[in-house]
């Protein structure tokens, strides 16, 4: 969980006598943008019959998504995107020194920095999760090499800090690590 988070937990909220609690099905289930309401049954149900029920209701390809996300959790959410990202955190040192090795291989240097990515911006502003980056130090100047980054195939947009282009791995899928390697190099030995 992020550091800095403060933000209680739907099950905590019930369990403190709260007796409806809304929470957001893409930033907390990392599904479809929505609303969740769960609580008390009788409650639930006096909202369904409200008159601006019929306005605010989700349509039915958003439930369909938030079932097949709630399904994904059921079954362990292994591959739900929010949840490797998140669980990914771990390896993300590994990961870095991989990246590392890929680009001193093609003379590209680069080292590992320790950062903090954000984890959300309206559910959780300032909340960050401990995350690892690398470092590339560029040839020639970081904007130049940050630009064609971001307009190289595939487009990999990074940060420039302390002179460097960082590339936060807490962004970056494992599967697209040989990728994100390939663009980096390509950026780099273009002038």
């Amino acid at each position: 969980m992020p550091r800095n988070f403060h933000e209680p937990i739907a099950a905590d909220s019930i369990a403190a006598g709260a007796d409806l609690v809304l929470f957001s099905g893409d930033k907390l289930l990392g599904g479809p943008q929505c609303g969740v309401l769960v609580g008390r049954h009788e409650l639930i149900a006096s909202i369904e019959r409200h008159p601006l029920m019929r306005a605010l209701r989700v349509d039915k390809l958003t439930l369909s998504a938030l079932e097949a996300t709630l399904r994904l959790h059921e079954a362990g959410g292994g591959s739900l995107p929010l949840r490797q990202m998140l669980e990914g955190a771990g390896s993300l040192r590994a990961r870095a020194e991989a990246l590392v090795a890929s680009l001193a291989s093609a003379g590209v240097r680069a080292q590992i920095v320790q950062t903090e990515a954000q984890f959300g911006a309206g559910s959780a502003p300032g909340a960050g999760i401990g995350s690892s980056a690398v470092a590339i130090d560029p040839a020639g100047s970081e904007d130049d090499l940050a630009t064609r980054l971001r307009r190289g195939e595939p487009r990999v947009l990074a940060r420039i800090e302390g002179g460097r282009v960082l590339l936060d791995l807490a962004a970056v899928f494992p599967s697209q690590d040989d990728e994100l390697a390939k663009a980096v190099i390509a950026a780099a030995g273009s002038t």
